[in-house]
């Protein structure tokens, strides 16, 4: 997991999108606009789902930093 680019999804408004595979086990892909890092979870609106979301650091892998830009919701 590329933690650094989920910090800089926060700090610089950029859609990031990482696989994630939840407590049953099933992996998907996620498009998140980051919102913050807190407690082993990184928060963010889930552009696909419609919403905000959490995710389990240590459940998300590949990630990716978009070049996308977005204006913050909050």
């Amino acid at each position: 997991m590329a933690l650094e680019d989920l910090y800089r999804s926060i700090e610089e408004h950029r859609l990031v999108r990482f696989s994630y595979t939840n407590q049953k086990g099933e992996t998907s892909i996620r498009t998140c606009e980051g919102y913050e890092i807190r407690d082993g979870y990184f928060w963010g609106w889930d552009i696909v789902k419609d919403g905000i979301r959490q995710f389990f650091l240590a459940m998300v892998n590949d990630v990716e930093l978009l070049e996308i830009t977005f204006i913050p919701r909050f």
